[in-house]
């Protein structure tokens, strides 16, 4: 079995702060994923900073910044306090404690930017354009309606950098069944995004020219690694779906 190629700070994170961070994301997509991921934008030249709706306490979000390179930033985007937008009760995110992490783990506090509010508002779409933001790897994982899913995922096709990749979180979930709604609704609109590969509760996506080529570097990391990748279907795309270890 091969190693898959890990990025130091990563490694680090996921062995000194992983598991001190409540939140979500599981050991296949810190130490699996995000690292082809990354290896794959790096073979690429794919640029951008690092985003995400949903940040809780930092835990996923964390680890993504860890993969934050020179010139890059990375942004976080929750409702925070104001747990009366939380209207699913997806998660209650404490901007203190995430803010106590950022400075604790994070190798550059200063190049993360902070949006405390609803991706649906009006302000939060002025502020995206307003910094001309363009990701290259952005979570979704803030409210959990369809309508949620749908405008977060428009959004991050709109802030996507050529052959960037989107984690939507919960996909499956039965306890949060509008955003699975909402992909599917998405998805029937032919979108320039499309799914690539499932881990765990995640979905990755791409837009189309990259889905292809991702989707294999992802099933030959994988296969190098000793891991199997199960090939499946979302939607009429072709797709993949990362096995569990047993």
């Amino acid at each position: 079995m091969t190693r898959l190629d890990q990025h130091p700070r990563l490694n680090r994170y996921v062995i000194d702060w992983a598991s001190k961070i409540e939140g979500y994301g599981s050991a296949d997509v810190f130490g699996v994923m995000l690292p082809i991921l990354n290896s794959f934008q790096l073979a690429k030249s794919i640029e951008g900073h690092i985003g995400e709706i949903g940040v809780h306490h930092g835990r996923l979000f964390l680890a993504m910044d860890a993969l934050r390179r020179d010139g890059e930033r990375s942004i976080a985007v929750d409702v925070f306090g104001d747990q009366a937008l939380n209207i699913d009760g997806s998660g209650a995110g404490n901007r203190a404690i995430f803010e106590q992490h950022v400075a604790s783990v994070s190798h550059d506090p200063e190049g993360i930017m902070i949006f405390e509010g609803d991706s649906l508002s009006t302000q939060f779409h002025a502020w995206m354009r307003d910094n001309g933001l363009r990701f290259r790897i952005f979570s979704v994982d803030g409210g959990h309606t369809a309508q949620h899913a749908i405008n977060d995922l428009k959004v991050a096709e709109t802030y996507l950098a050529q052959g960037g990749a989107v984690l939507l979180d919960d996909f499956f979930n039965p306890a949060f069944p509008g955003v699975t709604e909402g992909l599917y609704r998405y998805l029937d609109n032919r979108p320039p995004l499309v799914p690539v590969c499932t881990v765990s509760s995640k979905l990755i996506l791409s837009s189309i020219s990259f889905a292809a080529p991702l989707r294999e570097h992802i099933r030959s990391s994988l296969a190098k690694s000793g891991r199997r990748a199960r090939p499946t279907n979302i939607s009429g795309h072709d797709s993949l779906w990362l096995v569990p270890k047993t």
